[in-house]
Protein backbone atom coordinates (compact mmCIF):
# COMPACT_ATOMS: atom_id res chain seq x y z
CA UNK A 1 0.00 0.00 0.00
CA UNK A 2 2.88 2.47 0.92
CA UNK A 3 4.89 2.00 -1.91
CA UNK A 4 2.34 2.06 -3.97
CA UNK A 5 0.64 5.33 -2.97
CA UNK A 6 4.44 6.83 -1.67
CA UNK A 7 5.53 6.46 -5.54
CA UNK A 8 2.37 8.23 -6.86
CA UNK A 9 2.71 11.51 -4.31
CA UNK A 10 6.61 11.78 -5.07
CA UNK A 11 5.67 11.70 -8.87
CA UNK A 12 3.16 14.72 -8.16
CA UNK A 13 5.82 16.66 -6.25
CA UNK A 14 8.43 15.71 -8.84
CA UNK A 15 6.35 17.82 -10.80
CA UNK A 16 7.95 20.88 -9.09
CA UNK A 17 11.42 20.02 -9.89
CA UNK A 18 13.35 22.92 -11.80
CA UNK A 19 16.48 20.51 -12.78
CA UNK A 20 15.31 17.03 -13.29
CA UNK A 21 18.82 15.20 -13.15
CA UNK A 22 16.91 11.59 -14.08
CA UNK A 23 15.57 13.19 -17.37
CA UNK A 24 19.22 13.86 -18.37
CA UNK A 25 19.85 10.19 -17.73
CA UNK A 26 16.95 7.80 -18.81
CA UNK A 27 15.35 10.69 -20.90
CA UNK A 28 12.25 10.79 -19.36
CA UNK A 29 11.20 13.10 -16.56
CA UNK A 30 10.93 11.99 -13.00
CA UNK A 31 7.48 12.24 -12.75
CA UNK A 32 6.72 9.50 -15.40
CA UNK A 33 9.00 7.33 -14.22
CA UNK A 34 7.67 7.52 -10.73
CA UNK A 35 3.88 7.23 -11.92
CA UNK A 36 5.02 4.38 -14.16
CA UNK A 37 6.35 2.50 -10.61
CA UNK A 38 3.28 2.87 -8.92
CA UNK A 39 1.20 1.84 -11.80
CA UNK A 40 3.61 -1.09 -11.72
CA UNK A 41 2.98 -1.57 -7.92
CA UNK A 42 -0.53 -0.54 -7.85
CA UNK A 43 -1.09 -3.46 -10.44
CA UNK A 44 1.03 -6.61 -8.20
CA UNK A 45 -1.05 -5.55 -5.02
CA UNK A 46 -4.20 -5.53 -7.33
CA UNK A 47 -4.91 -2.02 -6.71
CA UNK A 48 -5.36 -1.47 -10.38
CA UNK A 49 -7.20 -4.16 -12.50
CA UNK A 50 -6.41 -4.66 -16.23
CA UNK A 51 -9.33 -2.34 -17.04
CA UNK A 52 -7.43 0.11 -14.68
CA UNK A 53 -4.45 0.07 -16.81
CA UNK A 54 -6.36 0.53 -20.11
CA UNK A 55 -7.79 3.78 -19.01
CA UNK A 56 -4.36 5.05 -17.63
CA UNK A 57 -3.14 4.65 -21.00
CA UNK A 58 -6.40 6.63 -23.09
CA UNK A 59 -5.46 8.80 -20.06
CA UNK A 60 -2.36 9.33 -21.14
CA UNK A 61 -2.40 9.15 -24.60
CA UNK A 62 -5.22 11.66 -24.88
CA UNK A 63 -3.33 14.46 -22.59
CA UNK A 64 -0.70 13.81 -24.46
CA UNK A 65 -2.35 14.61 -27.94
CA UNK A 66 -4.19 17.69 -26.00
CA UNK A 67 -0.53 19.00 -24.97
CA UNK A 68 1.10 18.79 -28.29
CA UNK A 69 1.64 21.40 -30.18
CA UNK A 70 1.32 20.47 -33.17
CA UNK A 71 -2.18 19.66 -33.53
CA UNK A 72 -4.61 22.28 -34.93
CA UNK A 73 -6.69 24.86 -32.38
CA UNK A 74 -9.55 22.59 -32.62
CA UNK A 75 -7.81 18.96 -32.32
CA UNK A 76 -6.05 20.95 -29.21
CA UNK A 77 -9.98 21.78 -27.80
CA UNK A 78 -11.24 18.64 -28.31
CA UNK A 79 -8.10 16.80 -26.35
CA UNK A 80 -8.15 19.41 -23.61
CA UNK A 81 -11.54 18.68 -22.83
CA UNK A 82 -11.49 15.06 -23.28
CA UNK A 83 -8.41 15.09 -20.84
CA UNK A 84 -10.66 17.21 -18.64
CA UNK A 85 -13.64 14.81 -18.74
CA UNK A 86 -11.70 12.14 -17.82
CA UNK A 87 -10.12 13.66 -14.79
CA UNK A 88 -13.16 14.70 -13.76
CA UNK A 89 -14.92 11.31 -13.87
CA UNK A 90 -11.43 9.27 -12.30
CA UNK A 91 -11.95 11.91 -9.35
CA UNK A 92 -15.32 10.86 -8.33
CA UNK A 93 -14.47 7.49 -9.29
CA UNK A 94 -17.00 6.41 -11.79
CA UNK A 95 -14.37 4.47 -13.85
CA UNK A 96 -13.58 1.03 -13.18
CA UNK A 97 -10.42 -0.86 -12.55
CA UNK A 98 -9.41 1.13 -9.51
CA UNK A 99 -9.69 -0.47 -5.69
CA UNK A 100 -8.79 1.99 -3.68
CA UNK A 101 -7.53 1.26 -0.57
CA UNK A 102 -9.13 1.97 3.06
CA UNK A 103 -6.59 3.60 5.19
CA UNK A 104 -8.90 3.79 8.35
CA UNK A 105 -12.84 2.78 9.03
CA UNK A 106 -15.25 4.26 10.84
CA UNK A 107 -13.02 5.64 13.54
CA UNK A 108 -13.98 8.52 15.75
CA UNK A 109 -11.18 11.11 16.21
CA UNK A 110 -13.10 12.98 19.33
CA UNK A 111 -15.52 11.70 21.61
CA UNK A 112 -18.08 13.75 20.14
CA UNK A 113 -16.99 13.63 16.56
CA UNK A 114 -18.67 11.78 13.24
CA UNK A 115 -17.43 8.03 12.51
CA UNK A 116 -14.41 8.74 9.73
CA UNK A 117 -13.23 6.98 6.67
CA UNK A 118 -10.36 7.72 4.55
CA UNK A 119 -9.60 5.85 1.19
CA UNK A 120 -6.31 6.43 -0.94
CA UNK A 121 -7.99 7.13 -3.98
CA UNK A 122 -5.26 6.13 -7.17
CA UNK A 123 -7.74 7.53 -9.33
CA UNK A 124 -7.63 10.73 -8.06
CA UNK A 125 -4.91 11.21 -7.15
CA UNK A 126 -3.62 10.19 -10.70
CA UNK A 127 -6.11 12.54 -12.29
CA UNK A 128 -4.39 15.49 -10.25
CA UNK A 129 -1.48 14.42 -11.27
CA UNK A 130 -1.91 14.65 -15.39
CA UNK A 131 -3.52 17.86 -14.94
CA UNK A 132 -1.22 19.82 -13.07
CA UNK A 133 0.77 19.29 -16.38
CA UNK A 134 -1.69 21.54 -17.76
CA UNK A 135 -1.38 24.11 -15.25
CA UNK A 136 1.30 27.07 -14.29
CA UNK A 137 3.37 25.65 -11.24
CA UNK A 138 5.31 28.10 -9.36
CA UNK A 139 8.83 26.73 -8.79
CA UNK A 140 10.96 29.56 -7.66
CA UNK A 141 11.31 31.60 -4.13
CA UNK A 142 10.43 34.80 -5.73
CA UNK A 143 7.47 33.06 -7.20
CA UNK A 144 6.31 31.19 -4.33
CA UNK A 145 6.73 34.73 -2.62
CA UNK A 146 4.51 36.71 -4.74
CA UNK A 147 1.34 33.82 -4.88
CA UNK A 148 1.50 33.93 -0.89
CA UNK A 149 1.52 37.46 -0.96
CA UNK A 150 -1.55 37.70 -3.01
CA UNK A 151 -3.44 34.73 -1.53
CA UNK A 152 -2.76 35.02 2.10
CA UNK A 153 -5.47 37.76 3.06
CA UNK A 154 -8.02 36.18 0.86
CA UNK A 155 -7.42 32.42 2.36
CA UNK A 156 -7.40 34.27 6.01
CA UNK A 157 -10.91 36.50 5.80
CA UNK A 158 -12.00 33.08 4.17
CA UNK A 159 -11.39 30.98 6.52
CA UNK A 160 -12.22 32.90 9.68
CA UNK A 161 -15.62 33.56 7.70
CA UNK A 162 -16.50 29.76 7.03
CA UNK A 163 -16.06 29.20 10.63
CA UNK A 164 -17.63 31.60 12.00
CA UNK A 165 -20.59 30.97 10.02
CA UNK A 166 -20.25 27.54 10.24
CA UNK A 167 -20.53 28.02 14.07
CA UNK A 168 -23.46 30.37 14.33
CA UNK A 169 -25.31 27.65 12.26
CA UNK A 170 -24.40 24.61 14.62
CA UNK A 171 -22.60 22.50 12.07
CA UNK A 172 -19.39 22.59 13.75
CA UNK A 173 -18.15 23.84 17.73
CA UNK A 174 -15.04 24.11 18.80
CA UNK A 175 -12.55 20.97 19.30
CA UNK A 176 -8.74 22.08 19.25
CA UNK A 177 -6.87 19.23 19.10
CA UNK A 178 -4.11 17.45 17.15
CA UNK A 179 -4.78 13.69 16.72
CA UNK A 180 -2.58 10.56 16.35
CA UNK A 181 -4.17 10.78 12.37
CA UNK A 182 -3.61 14.73 12.13
CA UNK A 183 0.10 14.21 9.79
CA UNK A 184 -1.18 11.23 7.58
CA UNK A 185 -4.75 13.45 6.75
CA UNK A 186 -2.92 16.60 6.02
CA UNK A 187 -0.43 14.53 3.25
CA UNK A 188 -2.90 12.53 2.10
CA UNK A 189 -5.44 15.45 1.73
CA UNK A 190 -3.06 17.42 -0.11
CA UNK A 191 -1.75 14.92 -2.35
CA UNK A 192 -4.96 12.62 -3.89
CA UNK A 193 -7.30 15.53 -2.85
CA UNK A 194 -6.63 18.94 -2.80
CA UNK A 195 -4.41 18.75 -5.61
CA UNK A 196 -6.76 17.08 -7.92
CA UNK A 197 -9.64 19.44 -7.03
CA UNK A 198 -7.62 22.49 -7.54
CA UNK A 199 -6.00 21.83 -11.05
CA UNK A 200 -9.04 20.60 -12.08
CA UNK A 201 -11.10 23.82 -11.09
CA UNK A 202 -8.76 26.46 -10.95
CA UNK A 203 -5.74 25.71 -13.25
CA UNK A 204 -7.95 24.17 -15.78
CA UNK A 205 -11.22 25.30 -15.55
CA UNK A 206 -11.06 28.60 -14.73
CA UNK A 207 -8.07 28.95 -16.90
CA UNK A 208 -9.52 28.14 -20.42
CA UNK A 209 -12.65 30.39 -19.15
CA UNK A 210 -11.16 33.48 -18.33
Amino acid sequence: MFITYGLLGLSICALWLTHDPVEKIFRQPSWLILFMAAVISGTVVQYITVSGIVIIGIFLVVSHIAMHTKITSWQKTVFSLLTMIIAFVLSIHRLPGFHNPVLIANVRLAPNSAPYTQYLNFDKGMAGLILLLFCKRTSSLSGWQDVLRKILPIVSVTIICVIVAAMVMGYVKPDFKLSWYTPAFLIINLLFTCIAEEALFRGWLQEHLL
